[in-house]
């Protein structure tokens, strides 16, 4: 099993080593993710679902954003 806390100090540890911006988490991952399927046009209940979003709105936002990213 992997624990999140022990993959982020990891995660930090290499984008540091690789001079990467210290603002970018593993969690950038995910949201990275999840744009690139709503980018691509998949469904937005299978995006729901691969993302583990309980709530319909989550996504929704996720599709929001990358369709119009200067929306927000």
């Amino acid at each position: 099993m992997v624990y999140p806390g022990i993959a982020n100090k990891k995660f930090r540890k290499y984008c540091k080593k690789a001079g990467l911006d210290e603002r970018f988490h593993f969690h950038t991952l995910r949201h990275t993710f999840a744009s690139h399927l709503a980018m691509k046009g998949v469904s937005l209940y299978f995006n729901q679902k691969i993302m583990g979003h309980q709530s319909i709105e989550t996504t929704t936002w996720i599709h929001m954003y990358t369709s119009n990213p200067n929306c927000f």
